[in-house]
């Protein structure tokens, strides 16, 4: 019987970390781990400037503040995004995203397709700093 109920326990306990990896791993359909990233190009809406992001700490830092993210199910009426970000991953696929920027008294919000995430305060600040007027902006011309 103590068998028996040993190996329900351990079995138990395997299905609980199974489960918890498979949804801290992925983050749903958010970001991929940063190690898969081989760049991230972000386009500023308003005059279609790119950064192209491909140092590893600078995408690290972009990836965890994306991560840090609250999902919504509701939909919200929102201005044009401020930034399109595309992630290219070392796999040949690549995943796009609209960003908003919030200010001091609004939230930041990331959307793909019909997801919706709203970002914290912490990482508007982190985008903030990448995506400040003084880093190198390279203009690539194209239409949006």
């Amino acid at each position: 019987m103590k068998k028996k109920l040993l190996y329900s326990v351990i079995l138990l306990v395997m299905i609980i970390f199974a489960v918890c990896s498979l949804l801290f791993a992925g983050f749903g359909d958010a970001i991929k781990r940063s190690t898969q990233i081989n760049t991230i190009e972000i386009t500023r809406r308003s005059d279609s400037k790119v950064l192209i992001l491909s140092d590893k700490g600078t995408i690290k830092k972009f990836v965890d503040a994306i991560n840090n993210c609250e999902k919504t199910d509701g939909k919200i009426d929102i201005r044009a995004n401020d930034y399109f970000v595309k992630i290219d991953y070392k796999d040949k696929t690549s995943s796009e995203y609209m960003l908003w920027v919030g200010n001091d008294n609004t939230k930041g919000v990331l959307m793909k397709n019909d997801k919706t995430w709203f970002i914290s305060e912490k990482s508007n600040t982190i985008f903030k700093e990448i995506l400040k007027e003084n880093t190198y902006f390279t203009y690539i011309s194209r239409e949006i």
